[in-house]
């Protein structure tokens, strides 16, 4: 089966209807379905500059980021999870190693562990009469951040199984949902090509580091202000 046509038997079952949040976020372009400003560069990187988050792909991978670029199935897919604050940030599609991979966003500000349950509860409404099992749920510690790590069995019928091989991790508001995918026939294969692009990702959690670059001015200026006052002087 065409890795495509696999795809779009995969994304029909898994699209998550009540993942949208109201919430607002600053600094999103509001078009439809591009609320985060990244690109693919030259090179067949994953940027996107508004969330500080990338991820290096080699170049048998074709990766797709802007909604104009989707194709008509694609946009139905993606219409049903973006919304102001959640995002399919891309979608790509490996044909020669017959495997894919879609990365999402969400304004939550969850625990790794409490988003992914978020979402295996919706997908158990929307996959009930599909077959699945989850061969691995754990803390996973990666070279840059920490998650939570998942790996699911999808039997779609006897000649179609599928394994997503998954990370949920966060920034200081953003939850993302990293998913790897192919045939279970293959997996044992792909396992460790899937984790060596986990530990490839970069993510700068800035609003944690600006909070922290805050707490350590104030620090510095209560320091001054105690030993001003030590000496005397008026405040």
């Amino acid at each position: 089966m065409n890795i495509k046509l696999q795809i779009i038997i995969i994304s029909f079952c898994l699209i998550f209807c009540s993942c949208k949040t109201t919430k607002g976020s600053i600094g999103k372009n509001f078009s439809l379905g591009d609320h985060y400003e990244d690109q693919i560069t030259s090179d067949n990187v994953y940027k996107n500059s508004v969330l500080d988050f990338s991820i290096p792909f080699n170049e048998k991978w074709t990766l797709k980021n802007q909604y104009r670029h989707f194709d008509n199935f694609e946009k139905m897919f993606v219409d049903q999870f973006n919304s102001e604050s959640s995002e399919v940030l891309f979608i790509g599609y490996n044909d020669e190693d017959k495997c894919g991979v879609r990365c999402f966003v969400s304004e939550l500000g969850m625990k790794n562990q409490d988003y992914f349950e978020k979402l295996k509860s919706q997908e158990s409404v929307t996959l009930g009469k599909y077959k699945i099992e989850y061969l691995t749920t754990e803390d996973l510690e990666l070279k840059n951040f920490e998650c939570y790590h998942t790996v699911m069995e999808l039997t779609l019928n006897a000649n179609n199984i599928f394994v997503y091989d998954s990370i949920f991790f966060k920034d200081t508001l953003y939850n993302f949902r990293l998913d790897f995918w192919c045939t279970k026939s293959i997996y044992e294969v792909q396992k460790e090509v899937f984790n060596n692009f986990f530990n490839s990702i970069e993510l700068n959690p800035q609003g944690i580091q600006i909070q922290k670059t805050f707490n350590n001015e104030n620090k510095n200026e209560n320091v001054q202000d105690i030993i001003d006052l030590k000496e005397g002087g008026e405040k």
